[in-house]
Order: C-alpha cells, then structure tokens, then sequence
C-alpha cells in the first residue's frame, strides 16, 4: 500500500476539510500519517519508511511552513 503524509493545522481539522482531504487520500489507496506541525512532519520524514505522497498546508503553526516541510521531504525523500 502507497505511504502519505498529510500535514495540517488545528484550524483545518475543525472546519472539516482535514477529514475530507484524509478520507480522500484513504480512498487513493494510501496509508495516512498525519504531523500537526512542520516540527512534528520533520521528524517523521527522518523517521519513517519514505512517503510516496506528502500533503501539506502552507501556513504550519511553529517555525517551519509548509514550503519549507516540502523542500526537507525533497532532500530526505527524493523519491516523495
């Protein structure tokens, strides 16, 4: 089964589109891991299996974004 990463904020998670992008990728057929914050997905790139799939907010509560999140997948990743 393919491996994704969705990163998202609280906000998200409240307002219902972090269930509906969740569910979306689950019906992809991907196994879903879920980081709250670009600290948390950082380390879960260190972490884990490589992800084929990584799905992020922009704006990330912390110091990290979501760009940077995405370029630090690139560089641990290649193949995400």
């Amino acid at each position: 089964m393919p491996y994704s990463m969705y990163v998202g904020t609280v906000h998200v998670a409240k307002c219902g589109i972090h269930r509906l992008v969740r569910m979306s990728i689950m019906e992809a057929g991907y196994e879903v891991d879920e980081a709250e914050d670009g600290s948390s997905a950082m380390h879960m790139l260190r972490a884990c299996p490589p992800y084929d799939l990584l799905v992020t907010d922009v704006g990330l509560p912390g110091a990290l974004n979501g760009r940077q999140v995405a370029d630090a997948a690139m560089l641990h990743q290649p193949q995400t």
